[in-house]
Parts: C-alpha cells; structure tokens; sequence
C-alpha cells in the first residue's frame, strides 16, 4: 500500500470553517498538546462526570491535529514527523497523540479512546478486528477523505459531550 499526506492546504472546502457546532471558535490558535496532564486523561474513579468531557476533548484536539497539520494514509502510518509534535497524523496516530502526547503510545486510556472509535464506527461489534487493526484499516480506505475522518471525531466529541452533560446512568 502506498503512503498518502493529505496537507491542510489541499482539503476541500468545508472541512472546518463550516463547523455548526461552533467547537473550534474559542480553539483558533493551534497549540502542539496544550498543558493538561496527559496522564489523568479519565479520571480515577469510575463514573466521573469529569472523565468523558476529558475524553471528549480528546476526540476536539484529534480533530484539531489532522484539520491543521495534516492527515495521513499508509499501512503501518501512525504519523509524519516527531510523535510528540505530529506533523500529519493518521486516526490512531491523533488519538494516541491527543491522549498521551505521543502518537506512538499504546497504555489503557489510548485503547479506552480507540474503543469509543470502534463503538462508532462499528455498533453491532462484527468485525473480527482488534480496535487498532479495524481503525488502521477504516483510515487507509482508498476512498477515504479526511473530511470524514474530522466527522467521526467531532461525532465522537459531541456524543462524549452529551453524554457528560446527561448525567451518570
């Protein structure tokens, strides 16, 4: 399989600045991983109302990463230039870097984010892939945009958001 980098410049138009939820308004100024503790992504206790707005942050600055830097498509392709400053990154390549700040890792809460991918992109749990396999192959689709691959994670975002907001079920 080929490697493809998708540069911000050659998206196409509506990628982000039609974005009707409004969830890069206060977010203009790309940073490389803002100052969050990285570590305590979740929380530590099960239930915390906390732990999915963090989760759904992970989801914005995934998003944020591969609109602004780039995205990328490859067989074994996590990510272009440093793990810890990304300069194009694939699907597991963002949400590993948004979790840890670094696209190569691999600890629980990175594989509690691919989960909640999968969950969306595979509801009834069919595939006979592991999260990690499935989301590779889900990003290096040749009919792939990163248009699409910006929806799921702001679709992502928004249901870690609702769900906060929701309460504890």
């Amino acid at each position: 399989m080929s490697t493809v980098l998708h540069l911000p410049g050659t998206a196409l138009p509506g990628t982000l600045p039609d974005d009707t939820y409004g969830t890069y308004e206060a977010h203009d100024a790309y940073e490389a991983h803002d100052t969050y503790d990285a570590h305590d992504v979740f929380g530590t206790l099960s239930g915390d109302g906390r732990a999915r707005g963090r989760e759904g942050e992970v989801f914005r600055r995934s998003a944020l990463l591969i609109a602004r830097r780039g995205w990328c498509q490859g067989q074994g392709l996590v990510y272009v230039g440093s793990s810890h400053d990304p300069q194009a990154a694939s699907l597991v390549g963002a949400l590993t870097w948004a979790v840890t700040g670094d696209a190569r890792s691999c600890g629980p809460e990175v594989r509690a984010v691919l989960a909640t991918v999968r969950a969306h992109l595979d509801p009834a749990d069919s595939a006979l892939f592991s999260d990690w396999e499935l989301l590779c192959a889900w990003n290096d689709a040749p009919a792939r945009t990163r248009e699409e691959l910006i929806a799921l994670l702001l679709l992502c975002h928004h249901s870690a958001v609702a769900e906060r907001a929701a309460g504890p079920s």
